[in-house]
């Protein structure tokens, strides 16, 4: 991140740049967690600031060989929830990035009681059908309407797409204390479809998703250590990874650099015992790390 920063640093490089590369996701291969990176914000950009400002020194271009500082480090803090990093990327970007919210509750959402919002989104249910949607409760605005009732208006969003959703008063009334943004509920509601705009939902009852109902799937980072990306080993771990694919990352430390690299989406894996053994024959026991988050 120092480096970075250094490199990079400029009038129009600033705080506010930074945070947001950061809350991204977009950094997350310089340094090992997001908060550590949040916490130094100031502390970085402030050494940066004077060591440019006492050698007379301008912008670094971003290829050249910097030796400056490189033993600074960063003070340490343990990344915040996983929960926080998304929203966080909301925010940042208005889209998840690194997972969902309602990844946990995969197996609950499973039930034939409920309906996917893409397949609503889709025109697939038909004006006027009620059905049951779980997701996640967007931002909630509340208008006044000039006979003085209230109506509200807000978004769910599901692992597959999100629809409008419209809560006239009576119902506003009964449910405005779970209809908070980032709160996982279960609406209950009447497709509305008209030609000139995507279809909706007019919001009938919300409930609370039950505990029971989020399924925490483990974490695991697998770390692998290779003397270079030049080894003929590189290609047979790759290929390896490629049979086994899922949602956990892989790290690949380099020998001859020193570097890790975290290896692209298409070759993060599902860990299993023959993936594990796998690798093992290829690398050796000693460079093969499956570690649990």
């Amino acid at each position: 991140m120092y480096d970075f920063c250094s490199r990079n640093f400029s009038r129009s490089f600033n705080r506010r740049a930074l945070e947001g590369l950061i809350k991204s996701g977009a950094m997350d291969g310089l340094e090992d967690n997001r908060r550590k990176m949040l916490y130094n914000i100031d502390k970085v950009l402030s050494v940066i600031e004077d060591t440019k400002r006492f050698s007379g020194e301008g912008q670094l271009d971003l290829f050249s060989d910097s030796k400056e500082d490189v033993d600074f480090q960063l003070v340490h803090i343990d990344e915040m929830p996983k929960s926080e990093l998304l929203s966080m990327e909301k925010i940042a970007t208005g889209m998840y990035l690194s997972g969902h919210p309602m990844n946990n509750y995969r197996c609950f959402t499973k039930s034939p009681r409920f309906t996917s919002i893409i397949d609503i989104n889709s025109k697939k249910i038909g004006d006027g059908k009620r059905v049951s949607v779980v997701g996640v409760v967007g931002d909630v605005k509340i208008k006044q309407l000039k006979n003085k009732t209230t109506i509200g208006y807000t978004t769910l969003e599901d692992t597959s797409a999100a629809i409008d959703i419209i809560v006239f008063s009576a119902t506003l009334a009964s449910y405005r204390h779970i209809m908070t943004p980032g709160n996982i509920v279960i609406i209950n509601g009447k497709v509305s479809e008209r030609e000139d705009r995507n279809p909706e939902l007019v919001c009938e009852s919300i409930e609370q998703v039950p505990e029971s109902a989020e399924r925490v799937e483990k974490e695991y980072t697998l770390y692998l250590k290779i003397d270079s990306l030049n080894s003929p080993k590189f290609n047979a771990i790759c290929d390896a990874l490629s049979k086994y694919h899922g949602e956990n990352n892989v790290i690949i430390v380099c020998d001859d650099t020193a570097k890790r690299i975290m290896a692209p989406d298409r070759l993060k894996v599902n860990p299993s015992n023959e993936l594990i053994r796998e690798l093992t024959l290829i690398l050796g026991e000693n460079n093969v790390k499956l570690v649990q988050k």
